[in-house]
Formats: C-alpha cells, sequence, structure tokens
C-alpha cells in the first residue's frame, strides 16, 4: 500500500530540489556574466582614444597611494581628455556625481588638443582642479561632465573599485577595469610608461639611509607592536620641510604615506614605524603600510613626483 503522507513529502522534497538545482544555475549564469562584465583588459598595444570630443576617459573612487598631487596628497580623481584639434578653455565646464545638479564648476583651465587634465576628487573647497564632492568606491554613481551652456556631454555610471584600481576607456572607448593607471596619459601600454617617466625626479635631498622589514622582538614601539621601521636622513646642506615628502611600499603605491609637517635638519634622521596604523603618538609616526618581510621596494616621493632613491627590501 503507498503511504500518501510519505508520497507527500517526497514530492515537496523533489519540487525543493529542483528549485535549489534551477537557482544554483542561474546564480552560475549570473557571476559568470558578471566575471565577463568586469574581467580586466590589458593595455592596449600602442595608439590613442580616435574621438574628437571632449570626454571623461579614467578615474579612480580609492586611492591610496597611486597617484598624488603636486602637494603630496592622495585624492581620487578624473581624468578629462580634449580630443578637438585645438586648445579648449574648460572654464564654466561642471562634473558632478549625480544627473540632477552640477556640483563643481571648472575655473580657467587651459587643454592642449588631444591632451588631458585631471581634475581630483578632494571633497572640499581647494582653489584649482579640486572638486567638493566625492565618489564612493563602492560604485553606483553618474558621474556627468557639463559644457559652459549646460549639456551634458559625456556620462559614465561608476562599478565598485578596489584600492588603486580605475575604470578607463581602451581605444574603443569601451569601460574597462584596470590595475594601472595612467593619469594624464594614453590608457595604452606606451601611455603607462610614459606616465611612470613622468613622477620621476632626480632628487638627492632626503633619502633612505635604513630598513627593517621585519621586527623580530628587537624593540616594542609606543602602540605596543613589534613594527618595522623606515630611516630617512636630510643629505642636504639645508633645512627641508617633510611635509612635501611620501613613503610608499610597491611601485602601485608609491605615494602611500604622507610625512609629517616637521622641519629636518642638514644631517639629521628621522625614523617612521611600518606598523600599517597610520596614527601618531607623541613623537613617534606610523606609516599607514606595512613592509614584506622577504622582498619588495620602499619608495620616497616629493610633491607627486618618485625620487631616484628607492630601496629594494630583502
Amino acid at each position: 500500500m503507498i503511504n500518501g503522507k510519505v508520497l507527500k513529502k517526497n514530492k515537496l522534497f523533489l519540487l525543493v530540489s529542483i528549485l535549489i538545482v534551477i537557482l544554483s544555475l542561474f546564480l552560475t549564469i549570473l557571476f559568470q556574466n558578471e566575471n565577463l562584465i568586469l574581467e580586466e583588459k590589458e593595455l592596449a598595444e600602442n595608439g590613442e582614444i580616435d574621438t574628437s570630443k571632449i570626454i571623461i576617459t579614467e578615474l579612480m573612487s580609492s586611492n591610496k597611494g597611486a597617484y598624488a598631487d603636486s602637494e603630496g596628497n592622495c585624492y581620487d580623481w578624473i581624468e578629462i581628455y580634449n580630443g578637438k584639434d585645438h586648445e579648449v578653455n574648460l572654464k564654466n565646464y561642471a562634473l558632478s556625481d549625480n544627473t540632477k545638479s552640477f556640483k563643481w564648476v571648472f575655473p580657467d583651465t587651459y587643454v592642449d588638443a588631444k591632451s588631458y587634465v585631471i581634475v581630483n576628487l578632494a571633497g572640499l573647497n581647494h582653489e584649482g582642479l579640486y572638486t567638493n564632492f566625492k565618489l564612493k568606491s563602492a560604485g553606483g554613481e553618474d558621474v556627468i561632465l557639463v559644457n559652459a551652456a549646460g549639456k551634458v556631454i559625456d556620462a559614465v555610471t561608476t562599478i565598485a573599485l578596489n584600492k588603486n584600481e580605475v575604470m578607463f576607456r581602451d581605444n574603443d572607448g569601451k569601460w574597462q577595469r584596470g590595475l594601472e593607471p595612467t593619469p594624464g596619459f594614453n590608457n595604452t601600454k606606451e601611455g603607462l610608461a610614459e606616465y611612470q617617466n613622468s613622477i620621476e625626479a632626480m632628487e638627492n635631498k632626503l633619502i633612505i639611509t635604513e630598513i627593517l622589514p621585519r621586527n623580530k622582538g628587537n624593540f616594542v614601539t609606543k602602540i605596543g607592536d613589534y613594527s618595522g621601521f623606515i630611516e630617512v636622513t636630510n643629505v642636504s646642506n639645508e633645512t627641508i620641510d617633510l611635509s612635501n615628502y611620501t613613503l610608499g611600499n610597491s611601485a602601485v603605491n608609491p605615494f602611500a604615506y604622507k610625512l609629517p609637517e616637521k622641519q629636518l635638519k642638514s644631517n639629521e634622521s628621522f625614523v617612521i614605524y611600518t606598523s600599517g596604523k597610520g596614527t601618531e603618538i607623541g613623537s613617534e609616526y606610523h606609516a599607514n603600510f606595512k613592509l614584506n618581510s622577504e622582498n619588495g621596494i620602499v619608495t620616497i616621493a616629493k610633491s607627486g613626483k618618485l625620487l631616484i632613491d628607492s630601496n629594494i627590501v630583502g
């Protein structure tokens, strides 16, 4: 004899199992499509964007040391490209993070033909190319570029970006996601090389004189940990302002930590602990990054320009 209750339970179990399988297949397809959409694309081998318009070509919404302004500050940023055959003044053009209001208006900003300009997303009132709004790294915002007549001439919806990732337009004008920012240069491998060359400087006033990547119980810092440290020394004959300098712990994160406002006399040294805390306790300063105990580099920069004194760790 067939038990009706058992049969009912079996049918319910079978129905639930089928639904689970269908849901699993749907989620698999969904995530596969997401990966295809967000899949990183290599920088193009050569060429530049073929356009005669003024457009947004690159943006970063989680700048943790990949790019610095002339004061060594690391703001998020947007890159604008002038594709016209003549110089353009962007005065009275506007940028915003939504389609309902024009939040920030350009001052006098002359951009050469086929050239770029970088706008810092500072979120404060600052003279120059510094907007009064920021972007969310989680994405989902509509960034718009408006011309002097009040017409929207370009727009892009941001996606979630991890630390130091960028959204950029490739040679076909399509938006991609990548790990190699090229602010002010073509979104190509050649543009990447040109950008890296552009942030190199030849100063030797402040140099790295000692590095301890791993503290094996040598000492305890004031915050109670065994962090390593970086020592820098003023080798010039003049007093220098440390706040013009930054330190980093990788080639893609060269401006991660801005040194404090401190005057360093000739032949005087200064120690920064690499605890990753990004804090100050008394006279002890802690960078917002740690060092790899096996290998890596330490970078030193001034006013957004890498100095030649970068050291191998390990």
